[in-house]
């Protein structure tokens, strides 16, 4: 193959991967900006109509404004312009970077700020699971009522059974309790499952590389590190385990990354020798007409 026919191969192939690139990135966005319209909705209706009006509620809402706003100017800036690969690649880090930051940092923040309805929530489950009866503590207490069981004695007066101390207590969350669930939603929901998410969605929809894919995800799990080294002193199986593992939540979205260049790689190869083929028969039919 010639160097002309090389170096147009090489710019129709990246030619085609910026409009590609262009493309899905503008309906990476648009859907994103959907589910968070959809998720303000939603959170609005809670506060109005069920008349839920928490601290965190509210902190929730101004973080997805906030990142839906992100996602507002990167769909306008990629729309308005038709940029090249590199400047869009450099628009998707900046995006993804930013949203990643504020969901990393955003959490813990939302989380130490409502302490108090955290510690009331601990409070509520743990006087709901005190209220429900334990199935094989009943079924033992009523084998043992019907074994010792005596016929009563008429005039006898009624045993009754008074609850001891430890029964009426009523449940006490300490702040180590509050700490731990903290620690636990941040380390393990928001830093591991949270840069999965992020990160796996945006490689469904956008047509990179898998090098170019785990380009935005280093300064976040750095960061998520750093987020997680202070809450590991309160989890720390689960601290260790995410910074030992977070590296490997990029995986999945990367096969998908490869999987899909791969096969445009091929697509394309394919269609351009077809193409040349074709006008090389052209051609010869041409000469054969001439002579």
């Amino acid at each position: 193959m010639s160097l002309s026919v090389t170096t147009e191969f090489r710019h129709e192939y990246e030619q085609e991967r910026s409009i590609w690139l262009r493309r899905r990135f503008l309906w990476y966005t648009g859907v994103i900006l959907v589910f968070t319209v959809l998720v303000l909705l939603l959170s609005s209706v809670l506060l109005l109509t069920f008349a839920i009006n928490t601290v965190q509620q509210w902190m929730n809402i101004v973080f997805s404004v906030i990142s839906g706003m992100l996602y507002v100017l990167a769909f306008l800036a990629a729309w308005r312009t038709v940029m090249k690969r590199e400047q869009l690649l450099r628009l998707v880090y900046l995006l993804i970077v930013a949203n990643g930051t504020l969901g990393i940092l955003g959490t813990p923040i939302i989380l130490e700020f409502t302490r108090d309805e955290i510690r009331d929530q601990l409070l509520s489950r743990a006087e709901f699971l005190e209220a429900v009866p334990d199935p094989e503590a009943m079924i033992e207490t009523l084998t043992d009522s019907a074994v010792d069981a005596e016929p009563e004695t008429p005039g006898d007066p009624e045993t009754v059974v008074e609850a001891s101390p430890e029964e009426q207590q009523t449940p006490v969350v300490t702040d180590r309790q509050v700490s731990e669930t903290i620690a636990q939603i941040v380390v393990f929901g928001n830093g591991f499952v949270g840069i999965f998410m992020w990160h796996f969605i945006a490689c469904l929809f956008l047509p990179w590389t898998p090098r170019e894919s785990f380009k935005p995800m280093l300064p976040l799990l750095i960061l998520n590190a750093l987020v997680t080294l202070f809450y590991i002193r309160l989890v720390p199986v689960y601290g260790t385990v995410t910074i030992l593992a977070s590296p490997l939540v990029a995986v999945p979205g990367m096969a998908v990354c490869w999987w899909r260049t791969s096969r445009f790689r091929r697509s394309f190869a394919y269609r351009m020798l077809y193409g040349r083929y074709g006008e090389m028969r052209q051609e010869l039919a041409t000469a054969r007409s001439i002579h």
